[in-house]
């Protein structure tokens, strides 16, 4: 009978325990692990000599308490907003060790940037927030930031949806139905970016001409904003644009100074066949025959000279191309723009890189993709564009490679002038303007 009453002074302890747990007022005790068991097992005890079946009660008893108990728990609903405060500034605030203007700055947070607010430290009117947003931590007045509900407004209009596939390839369809046409399919991890949540379905944009829908049980979705950047990170940044601006810089002259050799190379041979010209009209008919031999025979020199010279300015200006256009990356995206500073859109891109180089493609994807010579993809090199389109061969997007299968575009308003993989869609076609 002991031992019975053993087994459930645990259980009904436990259950005292949850019950007392599930009151907004509960007072503090503290169990005499001797009395106190030693009570319930008397009462247990006295229960089992009155009861029929007492074992089985108790378990019902126990059983219904505790899931009646669990039960009236509140379900945690939670926002990927939650505890979310978004920067109100002009330009930029800065980060600081301390919470005073005397603290050393360790990074920046442009205007609407995210960060989740560690604690608040000072006095009326001088108030700081401890953050923590992207690499870095510190302190900034708060006074720059919104919080709660007006923080939440502002973050459901800056962040960005994002769904990355957890499946091996993801249908991608025309219409928010598994009836609907596929659209194109997209590798397991590539991530989409979502343009409104329709319940069981998804919107997305599918490069920068068009939107279609995906099932949202085979997506993980996140919400990303733009984050506080530390001093580190920007210096990086800053040291890699004015690279690429370097790197593009020499391409563009190497590419000039190879053009002046051709060209000189060019009319020092016209110059060399007139002067031939000139002397084999004045010569004996034996002294042309020899001549004329000697002419062929540097002619040949020459035009293979001529044929090396311009396999070598094929390869360099495919460099000058994509550096030039990789020096681009991060300028916004602009449906229907043409500025590869203030904003442009795929085709507008690839066209105006190529117009700087003195070639006319055409303005739309598909303009590019019917004017230019298709190729095989064992043929693509850098420079060359890369066309994708949907299930029924319309082109909606166009990119430029840049070799190791990686792709230079402007994708969209997401993401702006980026690199990709070129298989971040199947690609549909590819095409080379140089060739």
């Amino acid at each position: 009978m002991l031992k019975n009453a053993g087994k459930y002074a645990i259980g009904l302890t436990a259950f005292a325990l949850i019950a007392l747990s599930n009151k907004t007022e509960a007072k503090a005790f503290t169990l005499d692990s001797e009395t106190t068991v030693a009570g319930i097992s008397v009462t247990l005890n006295n229960y089992y000599t009155d009861t029929d079946n007492p074992e089985d009660k108790i378990y019902t008893l126990l059983s219904n308490g505790i899931s009646s108990t669990v039960a009236t728990q509140p379900a945690v609903v939670t926002s990927p907003y939650d505890g979310i405060a978004i920067s109100q500034v002009n330009d930029y605030v800065n980060i600081r060790t301390s919470p005073s203007i005397d603290g050393e700055v360790v990074g920046k947070l442009y205007n609407n940037c995210a960060a989740t607010i560690v604690q608040k430290v000072g006095k009326e009117g001088d108030y700081w927030y401890q953050i923590e947003s992207g690499d870095v931590i510190g302190y900034v007045a708060a006074q720059y930031f919104v919080t709660g509900a007006e923080a939440e407004a502002i973050a459901t209009q800056v962040g960005t949806w994002i769904g990355t596939v957890n499946t091996d390839v993801l249908n991608v369809r025309t219409e928010p139905t598994t009836e609907s046409t596929i659209y194109t399919q997209v590798p397991n991890g590539e991530e989409l970016y979502v343009v409104e949540d329709l319940g069981d379905w998804i919107k997305v944009e599918m490069g920068s001409e068009a939107t279609a829908y995906v099932s949202k049980e085979f997506v993980d979705l996140r919400v990303d904003f733009n984050k506080a950047i530390s001093l580190e990170e920007e210096r990086r940044q800053e040291e890699e644009r004015i690279a690429r601006e370097k790197a593009a810089q020499e391409a563009q002259a190497k590419l000039e100074e190879e053009q002046r050799q051709k060209a000189a190379q060019e009319a020092a041979a016209k110059n060399a066949a007139k002067n031939a010209a000139k002397s084999s009209s004045k010569s004996s008919s034996s002294s042309s025959s020899s001549s004329s031999s000697s002419s062929s025979s540097s002619s040949s020199s020459k035009s293979y000279s001529s044929a090396d010279t311009v396999a070598s300015n094929s390869s360099d200006l495919r460099t000058a191309i994509t550096t030039y256009a990789c020096q681009f990356l991060g300028n916004p995206y602009v449906y229907g723009g043409t500025s590869l500073t203030d904003g442009t859109d795929c085709s507008g891109f690839t066209s105006s890189v190529y117009s700087k180089f003195g070639y006319s493609i055409g303005r739309s994807s598909r303009d590019q993709a019917a004017n230019l010579r298709e190729i095989s993809e064992s043929e693509l090199q850098p420079g060359d564009l890369v066309f994708y389109a949907d299930n029924t061969g319309y082109i909606y997007h166009v990119a430029m490679y840049i070799g190791g299968g990686r792709i230079v575009h402007a994708s969209s308003p997401s993401t702006g002038i980026t690199t990709s993989s070129m298989y971040y869609r199947t690609p549909y076609k590819y095409c080379t303007v140089l060739g």
